[in-house]
């Protein structure tokens, strides 16, 4: 099982940026692409409640909230079906007040499937850092 873990910090302060997060069904803050999210079994701050996410011509990705707290400002996910190159994936989103700042951490662990085990690190790398500079850029925006 491999792991990944992004630490960056954004401009704004922390009950801002939980608000462009933390309804698992609205991933328009932070997700590139305008996907198309639906959800079932409950409400954004669900614990169980499944996101079906398509973006343009690519396969649905499938997601289930794993856990949720508002109070230590987390939730975690784990992908159910996906095209991806892993399995048994699970992340998590956490976000830590830093002043008039937020620092955020976006972790993940996984199975490789057809990937070698060092080149999903890097893979999820990417992603979790568009994801970061989506929300930036929206928080930036107002």
């Amino acid at each position: 099982m491999g792991s990944v873990k992004v630490n960056d910090e954004i401009a704004a302060p922390i009950d801002r940026v939980w608000a462009k997060l933390e309804n698992f069904g609205d991933v328009s803050a932070w997700a590139p692409g305008d996907p198309t999210v639906t959800l079932e079994g409950g409400d954004g701050r669900t614990v169980g409640a499944v996101r079906n996410v398509v973006a343009g011509d690519q396969p649905p990705i499938r997601e289930r909230l794993a856990a949720h707290d508002a109070a230590k400002h987390t939730f975690d996910y784990a992908i159910d079906e996906s095209p991806f190159p892993f399995q048994n994936y699970r992340a998590r989103v956490e976000l830590r007040a830093n002043g008039d700042r937020t620092a955020i951490t976006w972790s993940g662990s996984f199975t490789p499937k057809v990937m070698a085990d060092d080149q999903v690190p890097a893979l999820l790398e990417n992603v979790y850092g568009m994801f970061i500079g989506k929300l930036k850029e929206t928080l930036a925006k107002g």
